[in-house]
């Protein structure tokens, strides 16, 4: 026998069975299922059943079918799993299959009996039970693995497996299990399956976990555990473990359900419902004798008070290792994500776990260096922009012991050091932009750092640097002479070294027109102004394609142009808003 969930957006459930092959939905009296909302049609739909297969369709109504999200515009086959909603009503279909299908012929549907005005309106009553052959006995099944059943709105009755070592439970389409549900948060919990253990993780939820009552951020699941994300409620079955949702009794969802002392209210109540049904059966009279009648709903039979649940345990030592020694299994695996997770889990489970905190704090680290590497990969073979990235690596983790970090280090610091040497050579004026660059590479973190044997030799060419420009310095040194005696006597000058030969360099002249690759690449990699200034004149100016844009904006900013820096970085997002290079740029164009 098929039956007909009805919930609404309060968490209240009705179950009735489908006895007709034909019934109507709607607002009117005298439909067989009466919907009282107001956003529900006086006749909003009718649900047919026709060769074992189960049809509704629209009769017209104002605010329509949706099944499954989608409006209908006609009849439309709707199966078990699918979601009808009418105004504010949520409808599923669910089968018992533990009960035959009672014959058409064998069945009874209550009818009203035309008497007098006056007299009283009688009602044949519904069978509760029909006999049936004896069924064969059931072939052993395996045992069902561990499930979610879902006690409310919006699908009340659907199972979840949790056949997987990781299900989230959300309202996102992605999740693996989706609930729809206002109060359910996108991503809202985890069910990790540990040690053929089940727990459930908060994923920093709106409404939060509470399990049997009492809010969790993380717990192990038991047999029969009641689940509350939001106002959406949900059962845990343990594997193996015999369950169903009792479809013949009204669920009602609410907050005080299983609290001591009430009791009577339950009774009064379910009184008050069965009195109510009597009292609107009897009341009710059809006008057109074709119009259907209601079917009698069954009073619902409600459950006795439970006690309230205990507290769950205090967490378990061995539970925080466990997933801390899975954390570092997932680390040396290459899999910080869930290493995060697991370890994050270990924290959470017990707060003051010094060991869970410092663990923490290392994979996060290590995370943020591994996204870096990354991210200065992907400017390669621009070693430049690649070592801008690889700078912000978190010393101690493996990301900034990586080759290609230690050699793009190499590169861009031997660079600056060759532009040491060059305005050096210059002289003049020029020696103190020399003695900043040499000093700026000797007192580089990474050349000081020890560990770092790879750029020992950088160090030690920067030393050699400065050491010549203090030569050159001392060499050219003049000495003031003194006060002449008073007579003719003539005292010999100074002895000053012999002094280097003038260059007759020409003149560096800018190019009206940007000259060839050639005459760029000298001046690249940019690192100072002076090579910024160098590629200004070698190009003219004028950019060519996402590099040449790229290099543009980096000799500006080193020249400390603010303005045509923001100009260019503008430039540069409209036409190159996705590389990797775009979010520094970002940073410049405020």
């Amino acid at each position: 026998m098929h039956k007909l969930v009805i919930s609404d957006d309060e968490g209240k459930t009705t179950i009735v069975p489908l006895i007709r092959d034909e019934i109507t939905i709607g607002r009117k009296e005298g439909n067989t299922i009466r919907l009282t909302e107001r956003n529900v049609s006086r006749r909003h739909a009718r649900l047919v059943r026709a060769n074992g297969s189960f049809q509704i369709e629209d009769l017209g109504s104002y605010n329509g079918i949706r099944l499954n999200g989608v409006r209908i515009s006609d009849k439309s086959v709707i199966k078990e799993g699918d979601q009808v909603q009418i105004g504010d009503y949520q409808l599923a279909l669910q089968s018992d299959k533990v009960v035959a299908r009672v014959p058409e012929e064998q069945a009874t549907v209550a009818t009203v009996v035309p008497v007098a005005a006056d007299g009283p309106t009688e009602m044949i009553p519904v069978p509760a039970v029909v006999e049936t052959e004896p069924l064969p006995a059931p072939t052993p099944r395996p045992a069902q693995p561990a499930r979610l059943v879902l006690l409310s709105a919006p699908a009340p009755g659907q199972e979840f497996p949790l056949d997987r070592d990781e299900v989230v439970i959300g309202r996102a389409e992605e999740c693996e299990v989706s609930l729809n549900h206002r109060s359910i948060s996108r991503e809202h919990a985890k069910i990790l399956r540990v040690d053929q253990a089940f727990r459930i993780l908060d994923l920093e939820s709106a409404n939060g976990v509470r399990i049997n009552g009492q809010d969790v951020p993380y717990s192990e699941l038991r047999r029969g555990d009641l689940i509350e994300l939001g106002h959406v409620r949900l059962r845990f079955v343990a594997p193996g473990e015999t369950y169903r949702l009792d479809g013949d009794a009204t669920i009602q969802m609410s907050s005080d359900v299983g609290r001591p002392g009430r009791g009577p209210l339950w009774v009064l109540a379910a009184a008050l419902l069965v009195a109510g049904g009597v009292a609107l059966y009897l009341a009710v009279r059809p006008a057109d004798p074709t119009v259907e009648p209601d079917v009698p709903v069954t009073a619902p039979q409600q459950p006795a008070p439970r006690p309230p649940p205990a507290p769950p345990p205090p967490p378990a030592v061995h539970d925080v290792e466990a997933l801390l020694r899975e954390a570092r299994e997932l680390r040396d695996a290459g899999d910080l994500e869930r290493a995060i997770e697991r370890a994050a889990q270990a924290k959470s489970q017990a707060p003051g776990n010094r060991e869970a905190d410092a663990f923490l704090q290392q994979l996060q680290l290590e995370q943020r260096g591994k996204n870096q590497l990354e991210k200065g990969r992907a400017l390669l073979p621009d070693y430049t922009a690649a070592f801008a990235e690889f700078e912000t690596i978190p010393q101690g983790t493996p990301a900034y012991d990586d080759p290609e970090v230690l050699e793009s280090a190499r590169r861009v610091l031997s660079a600056r050091l060759e532009e040491a040497r060059e305005l050096m050579r210059r002289g003049g004026g020029s020696l103190d932009d020399a003695r900043q660059t040499a000093s700026d590479v000797r007192d580089h973190p990474w050349v000081r750092d020890p560990s770092r044997a790879k750029l020992v030799k950088v160090g030690q060419s920067a030393e050699q640097i400065l050491r010549q420009i203090a030569e050159r310095e001392a060499a050219t040194a003049v000495v003031a002479p003194g006060p002449h005696p008073p007579g003719p006597i003539r005292q010999p000058g100074p002895v000053r070294p012999p002094q280097p030969p003038e260059t007759h360099e020409p003149p560096v002249q800018p190019p009206q027109q940007p000259t060839g690759s050639g005459e760029t690449a000298r001046c690249i990699p940019i690192t100072s102004a002076e090579r910024a200034r160098c590629y200004l004149s070698a190009t003219g100016g004028v950019a060519q394609g996402e590099s040449g844009l790229r290099n543009l904006i980096l000799a500006h900013s080193f020249i400390g142009d603010r303005g045509r820096v923001q100009n260019l970085a503008r430039q540069y997002l409209e036409k190159f808003p996705d590389t990797p290079f775009a979010r520094r740029v970002r940073e410049m164009a405020h």
